[in-house]
């Protein structure tokens, strides 16, 4: 891992070996100092709290896990802080990492600048203020804040001044600015070491009984901070992500909405949890949030459709890049919301029928009057953009054919992505839940789709759309075509997609099919190959034949409503021209919520080491 990935788990150390509960060698003098003053009330902008339990061995795990240059960094949190610090190795003796370690945040409501402060607990907070400030060597000095007590650690050097730190009581804080010291570090060093122990420390040691997995890092947010500024914040930071992303693909994710509508219940949450466990070779995150009763969060919570993330292990085991969505089926019309026929049985791996818990099509989770108009007529305008249709009569019959695919989808839908040595492919499954609708939306898809003019999202160019059928070697029935090419090479409408493995192809394949109650399709450089993969995986050779993939994604449960995975190491691999090398090691993500006197909604990551290590060289500058 680079130095850099190396510095940023450092600080997520040290941002958790914060503060004590008293348990330590020094507990009869811990918080002496800071039980002076009273302890102060939390602040109204309080974002979250969060407690390590066991920071030295938190650090232990971190450093094998990391690897390489970690060797050569000390071994005790301690030592981490005094490195980190520019503070003298012999100064990290006065620091604790065997007392549970905190810390606080704010964020402000008019998205001013954030604060957070860290505090370490120390044995001898005299020792070290010594040790850094007397003798003919000292590199620092100290001074007391007048209306904190703080005494405020500052460096004669300024290439010594990494971070602002100072001492209070039994704690040195730690800052981005010394003015957050001041602002916040009274809360972290008097009122943080009574409130962390009634934060969860699983881990604990009891002779002859099991133990439980050790939590690393405890972070709590409270309900206002959800409703306000944590809220605002997450709502700017998607509405910027959705409009890239709808500025980059021709056509709309279904995925967008949906994760849209999951930081909409925000405001509605009572408070979150989020927990962080360091296991061998992986780091596992979950955090789980409690609704308000009666909010409106917490009625669609209830109404979403749930269930495993099993159809997402049904795409061919070439798949580095995968997302899965449960929604409740269409409700079709005239029909009352009963499934048409061909539509999976429940508890079937593959069908529409949504989990346990759902409400079943036409009761209660049944969307609101106007809802799927609006959001067929939403899709169907974005596909009239990237299909080049302009004539108010077709665009009629694009809102149309829109509601009709919508009526007849059942309660899932998967897209992946995968790429070999002619280049990059994506296919999509689907559950149907009207498989007569289907087959007629998808004829007059064709119909519609044929002669028309899209523009090259890249080049600027204006394309044409040619539509028809073919078939596929080995795959009984026929195979629907749309195929987007230069004008100039629109004439061949026969002639099958060329694929040249250095060369961009003057044409590509867009193919799909539906399979008894499954749509696929596939698209790419060779979408012939990327179709028959998707079609025969179920059979085959899938992601469930992969377990580094398989093991995480069932370990999200049965009450999943979004889930993703990407592998890292292998996407890098394949930029790099050389696809189908290295190990399989990806970052696996669930959203879901689990039914109760009240309604919970989590989020469950896991990611190995090596994926961790990937990532940090791509957000290197």
């Amino acid at each position: 891992m680079t130095r850099r990935a190396s510095a940023a788990l450092a600080a997520l150390v040290l941002a958790a070996t914060a503060c004590g509960d008293g348990s330590s060698s020094s507990g009869a003098a811990q918080g002496a100092s800071a039980a002076e003053a009273p302890a102060p009330a939390a602040p109204e902008d309080l974002a979250f709290e969060c407690v390590l339990p066991a920071p030295d061995a938190t650090w232990a795990k971190a450093r094998a896990e990391i690897g390489g240059a970690a060797a050569f960094l000390p071994s005790t949190a301690g030592g981490l802080v005094a490195v980190t610090l520019h503070f003298p190795l012999a100064v990290s003796e006065a620091i604790d990492g065997r007392v549970p370690a905190v810390c606080a945040a704010t964020l402000a409501k008019d998205a001013g600048a954030p604060r957070g402060v860290l505090g370490v607990h120390l044995r001898w907070p005299d020792r070290l203020l010594d040790g850094l400030t007397k003798g003919e060597g000292a590199r620092f000095t100290a001074r007391t804040d007048a209306a904190t007590q703080i005494q405020l650690i500052e460096a004669r050097d300024p290439k010594d001044g990494t971070i602002a730190s100072g001492v209070l009581g039994n704690y040195l804080l730690l800052a981005a600015r010394a003015e957050d010291l001041i602002a916040l570090g009274p809360y972290v060093a008097r009122a943080m070491p009574a409130r962390a122990k009634d934060f969860p420390t699983a881990g604990v040691r009891i002779a002859g009984a099991k133990e439980e997995a050790p939590i690393d890092l405890v972070a709590r947010v409270p309900g206002a901070a959800l409703r306000g500024p944590i809220a605002a914040a997450g709502a700017r930071a998607w509405a910027d992500l959705a409009a890239r992303i709808a500025s980059t693909l021709p056509v709309p994710l279904p995925f967008v909405d949906d994760a849209g509508a999951a930081l909409a219940v925000l405001p509605d949450l009572e408070s979150a949890e989020i927990r962080v466990t360091l296991g061998e070779r992986t780091t596992r995150l979950e955090a789980t949030g409690l609704l308000r009763k009666g909010s409106a969060g917490e009625v669609a919570a209830r109404a979403l459709a749930v269930g495993d993330a099993g159809p997402l292990l049904v795409l061919p085991k070439e798949t580095l890049a995968a997302a899965f969505a449960r929604r409740l089926p269409g409700t079709g019309t005239g029909t009352g919301g009963t499934p048409g026929a061909g539509a999976a049985a429940p508890g079937t791996g593959t069908g529409g029928t949504p989990g346990a818990g759902a409400a079943a099509p036409g009761t209660g989770g049944t969307p609101a009057p106007g809802a799927p108009v609006e959001a067929s007529a939403a899709t169907a305008a974005a596909v009239a953009k990237a299909l080049g249709i302009s004539e108010t009569k077709d665009a009629a019959k694009l809102e149309a054919l829109a509601r009709a695919f919508d009526d007849a989808r059942g309660g899932w839908t998967t897209a992946g992505f995968a790429f070999d040595g002619t280049g990059p492919s994506a296919f999509v499954r689907a559950a149907v839940r009207d498989t007569g609708a289907l087959d007629l939306a998808l004829k007059d898809f064709l119909a519609l789709a044929d002669g028309a003019r899209p523009t090259d999202p890249v080049r600027g160019a204006k394309l044409r759309m040619t539509a028809g059928r073919t078939v596929l070697e080995n795959i009984p029935g026929d195979v629907y075509r749309v195929r987007i090419a230069r004008s100039s090479d629109a004439s061949k409408k026969a002639a099958e997609a060329p694929a040249a493995p250095t060369d961009t192809p003057t044409a590509v394949d867009v193919l799909f099919r539906r399979s008894n109650d499954v749509f696929v399709a596939a698209a790419g450089y060779a979408s012939r190959d990327a179709l028959r993969a998707v079609l025969t995986a179920e059979s085959g050779d899938s992601l469930q034949k992969v377990p580094e993939i398989m093991e995480p994604i069932t370990r999200l449960g049965s009450s999943i409503v979004l889930a993703a995975f990407f592998d890292p190491g292998r996407l890098a691999a394949s930029r790099a021209g050389k696809p189908g090398t290295g190990s399989v090691a990806p970052v696996v993500i669930g959203f879901g919520r689990d039914l109760g006197d009240t309604v919970t909604v989590f989020a469950r990551a896991d990611a190995p080491s090596s994926a961790l290590g990937e990532l940090s060289r791509w957000i290197s500058p």
